[in-house]
């Protein structure tokens, strides 16, 4: 009987210890995690603006607090929807790059300050190749501008290559337009034109944004356009 109480209580201890880090999973302090730690606009355009969303999450115990963010270039700047995120809770990093004065290859990251004690600071990053068109693989225009009352426009994909292509289209989340195709197939020598227009009842200002095409074959290669909307 006695070895019988000491082995139920030896097993018991057992499944305890297994069970303890299960219980001191998600630790009393806030904890950031980088949903989306980086980002390639590909091929831009010289002197526009374009924009990207990073997602951050709370995956602590108490709150996180958004204290600031800090980018590495007067070309950049980066805003937070939300400065105070509960536990398990998420939010955007809204990245907005101007690529006026740039050209060639670049590279640049915001830095996150919070109070994550394991982590007070966090950086996110983002590459470009500006002012640098694709020859083979091409989007046209390279930008596109809405005033009230423009109607869609065309946004041409050609492919010149001697391969069939892959391609799609990512829109930020802020989804200021719509697009009348998202992916397809290009065949070598063909071109495609979809449609681009501008959401229904944006408020009143200038809305940027940016659409990214991305071909897609032995190599991936992507062109970023940058989007920008007038609304009286």
């Amino acid at each position: 009987m006695i070895h019988m109480v000491r082995g139920l209580t030896l097993l018991l201890s057992i499944l305890l210890l297994g069970l303890l880090p299960a219980w001191s999973a998600v630790p009393d302090t806030p904890s950031i995690e980088l949903i989306d730690d980086s980002w390639d606009f590909g091929f831009i355009p010289s002197d526009y603006t374009v924009v990207h969303y990073y997602r951050i999450k709370n995956i602590g115990g108490s709150d996180l607090h958004i204290d600031q963010l800090t980018a590495d270039c007067d070309c950049t700047s980066a805003y937070a929807a939300r400065k105070v995120l509960p536990p398990d809770s998420t939010t955007e990093i809204k990245l907005i790059f101007e690529t006026k004065g740039y050209y060639g290859a670049n590279t640049r990251q915001v830095t996150i300050h919070s109070n994550d004690p394991e982590k007070p600071t966090v950086t996110i990053d983002y590459t470009s190749n500006i002012g640098v068109i694709p020859s083979q693989l091409r989007v046209g225009p390279k930008s596109l501008f809405f005033l009230p009352g423009h109607k869609p426009k065309e946004l041409v994909l050609e492919n010149l290559t001697d391969d069939d292509v892959e391609y799609s289209l990512t829109l930020e989340s802020d989804s200021v337009v719509t697009i009348s195709e998202s992916s397809g197939k290009l065949k070598s020598g063909k071109s495609v034109s979809l449609l681009v227009a501008p959401k229904a009842n944006l408020p009143r200002g200038t809305h940027y944004s940016s659409l990214a095409v991305t071909f897609i074959s032995e190599i991936e290669v992507r062109q970023t356009v940058p989007l920008r909307i007038v609304r009286y």
